[in-house]
């Protein structure tokens, strides 16, 4: 009978096992469309130094500046299928460095997640990929996929004309 009782605790131990991991693929895979989407392109580091070192030099860039102001508030480097957004900071002894705000993506070789959506997708598509992924308030084709905002432009025919995706919600 003693051996029946330890059998019993076995089976239920290995029951409650299968369950967790289970459920924690479940969630996973619910909000993990795609790993990095930054790496993708090749980015190390979101300072501007950083990006240039992993990605090479632009092939061209426009300072973006504050109309009320006047003051360079940033900066667009421009790479084939790329066009990178970095915004002017301060660190905290207040010399100025630039940090990757956005990436609008219309290179049609990138490829998110194993259903590789991009460039030429489907709304259709697009919506069923990320039907259990956190919506962003106030946008209609905005997505958060774990610390990345994902956003779709689409062409008249619905489909994905470009991609912008955004580091932290």
């Amino acid at each position: 009978m003693n051996l029946n009782v330890h059998k019993n605790k076995i089976i239920i131990t290995a029951l409650i096992v299968i369950i967790a991991l289970c459920t924690f693929y479940a969630l996973d895979s619910q909000q993990n469309i795609e790993k990095n989407y930054f790496s993708k392109i090749g980015i190390e580091g979101f300072e501007y130094k950083h990006v240039i070192q992993s990605m090479g030099s632009p092939l061209s860039e426009k300072k973006e500046i504050n109309l009320k102001t006047g003051a360079e508030s940033g900066k667009f480097s421009y790479y084939k299928g790329y066009t990178l957004y970095f915004g002017l900071r301060s660190n905290a002894n207040s010399n100025p460095y630039y940090f990757l705000d956005n990436i609008s993506i219309t290179d049609p070789d990138y490829k998110i997640g194993k259903q590789e959506i991009g460039i030429g997708s489907t709304q259709q598509e697009v919506e069923k990929v990320y039907e259990n992924v956190k919506r962003v308030k106030d946008k209609e084709d905005a997505f958060i996929d774990r610390d990345t905002w994902i956003e779709f432009d689409y062409n008249d025919n619905q489909k994905v004309k470009a991609m912008q995706i955004y580091y932290g919600p």
